[in-house]
């Protein structure tokens, strides 16, 4: 069953081909009427001449293809599928010619569709070539559609491998991001704890929320972007309590955010890194500016931090960047542009990403 679905259009295309074919020769045998009683003897010889045809078409494509010309022994192939039509177009030749001489009266259009007549000074010319030019006919306009049907099925086949890779290089990218993203929150709940922090039960439910997300909603292909952006507002909740208040952060969003959907955990590792190498790097003057713009379909994201020049040659080698520009690259392709800057003790980054819902869902 499996097999029948899988190649069922070639089945109906080869079905329809030879419908035609029968088609073409019922017609074709209106011009010629066998003696009484012929006729039962007629059919069977017309429908042996013609079985020819169908033996040598899928010898071709069921047997020699498969085993010699698409394991590449090219050579053996051609001279094997040449040499195989030379024989059956003799074979087919005496078989016509006998049957010109046992039915008086008809002609080689009346046994095949295209039984052509030869002529010349020999019986190469005039009988097997006509022959072996019809079967070639038959079994290249089969080759044709066998070779079209290979290449359709490499290419789902293809396909298939490509997406699964994807599916599997962004599930360790997650997986990646998440042991990463829980270590940067439980050193700011461990540090509150060692304050003895009267908020530290307030940052524990937004832990909560957070894992809630993490743990659930990045195993779907999309969530939410206001969910997203929830869970942004919750972390840099939690680092603002942990930090004491003294930071200047800014959280701004514009534009209506319920109606579009977003890869999950996305945006989270560039807070991430703005917290660990900005404000975790400076006693003081630390600041994170993070605005969020929804403008036709577009999601216009920037983060900008300051730190201390110490901590210049981790800002761009952390695992979170690194990952969501891997990810970026393999769900959204050339639909989002990204722009990170380093310039003096400031560091900026600036998203775009088209949030069309079909992107999503290729």
């Amino acid at each position: 069953m499996y097999r029948f679905l899988k190649y069922r259009m070639r089945l109906i295309l080869n079905i329809l081909v030879w419908l035609f074919w029968i088609n073409v020769l019922f017609n074709n045998g209106d011009t010629y009427t066998p003696a009484a009683g012929d006729r039962a003897v007629y059919i069977a010889h017309i429908i042996g001449y013609n079985l020819i045809y169908v033996f040598t078409v899928y010898f071709n494509t069921l047997w020699l293809m498969p085993r010699l010309l698409f394991r590449k022994k090219y050579a053996l192939y051609f001279g094997s599928l040449l040499f195989s039509i030379l024989v059956l177009a003799i074979g087919i030749s005496h078989y016509r010619e006998w049957l010109l001489q046992r039915f008086p009266g008809s002609d080689y259009s009346n046994f095949s569709p295209i039984s052509l007549g030869g002529s010349g000074p020999n019986a190469v010319t005039s009988v097997y070539l006509p022959s072996f030019v019809a079967l070639l006919m038959m079994v290249f306009a089969f080759f044709i559609g066998s070779l079209a049907q290979k290449f359709f099925e490499v290419s789902r086949q293809k396909e298939t491998v490509q997406k699964k890779q994807l599916e599997m290089e962004l599930s360790m990218l997650k997986s990646q991001i998440n042991p990463h993203f829980f270590f940067n929150v439980l050193n700011s709940i461990y540090a509150l704890s060692l304050k003895k922090s009267d908020q530290t039960p307030e940052i524990v439910l937004k832990l909560a929320d957070i894992m809630r997300y993490m743990l659930y909603e990045t195993k779907q292909h999309t969530v939410s972007l206001h969910k997203e952006i929830q869970v942004l507002k919750d972390y840099i909740d939690i680092e603002q309590i942990r930090m004491g208040g003294n930071e200047q952060v800014t959280f701004a969003v514009e534009g209506h955010t319920e109606s579009y959907q977003i890869a999950p955990a996305l945006l989270i590792p560039f807070i991430e890194n703005a917290v660990k190498h900005g404000t975790d790097s400076m006693l003081s003057a630390a600041f994170i500016h993070v605005t969020i713009a929804i403008k036709d379909n577009i999601l216009h994201f920037s983060c900008i931090n300051n730190y201390k020049t110490s901590h210049i040659p981790k800002q761009q080698g952390g695992i979170g960047l690194e990952n969501v520009r891997k990810r970026l690259a393999l769900i959204y392709a050339n639909h989002y542009t990204l722009d990170i800057k380093d310039t003096n003790t400031i560091f900026e980054v600036h998203l775009k990403l088209n949030l069309n819902n079909e992107l999503l869902n290729r």
